[in-house]
């Protein structure tokens, strides 16, 4: 039996349209998202402060920030920072390392800090953030969901952040 061109193509789309169909969401399901996976996508934790090569995650971090330019991609950069090391203190804390998972915290809050510097540079420059607010925004939101089921003393401040900086994007 030859298959022509015509045969494969009419094959490929109806598999293609049927796999659409299968793993199509649901609309009345709410768009909140329910683990960290579906919310940050494709961003994970990955190394944690007690992972014993974690000084390199932190050094190719620090390399990529120093080649960051300008102050809207800085405070976008430090949103994506601050958004891992929260990643890494919900992990940390899933494992029951919560002394780590705090010092985590702070140094997400330290990033949220930056962030929120180089955004009021923006602001009092009369400049707009222009594209960096479609990645940024998505994030904050996010971490907003996120961020009270981690089982922290520092939660409050670091919502307070979370909420400032998506106030002033």
């Amino acid at each position: 039996m030859v298959f022509s061109i015509k045969t494969f193509l009419v094959t490929f789309l109806v598999f293609l349209f049927s796999a659409h169909l299968v793993f199509a969401q649901n609309p009345s399901v709410t768009s909140s998202p329910k683990t960290t996976f579906e919310a940050f996508w494709p961003m994970t934790a990955g190394k944690t402060v007690d992972d014993s090569l974690y000084f390199l995650k932190i050094w190719k971090e620090t390399l990529r920030g120093i080649i960051v330019f300008g102050n809207p991609q800085k405070a976008e950069y430090a949103v994506y920072l601050g958004t891992k090391r929260i990643l890494e203190a919900d992990k940390l804390f899933n494992d029951g390392k919560k002394e780590l998972a705090d010092k985590t915290l702070d140094k997400a809050l330290e990033q949220f800090n930056i962030a929120e510097k180089n955004i009021s540079v923006v602001k009092t420059s009369n400049r707009t953030l222009g594209p960096n607010i479609a990645t940024m925004k998505p994030r904050l939101d996010n971490l907003l969901i996120l961020l009270p089921s981690i089982p922290s003393d520092k939660m409050g401040e670091l919502l307070q952040k979370v909420k400032n900086l998506q106030m002033n994007i």
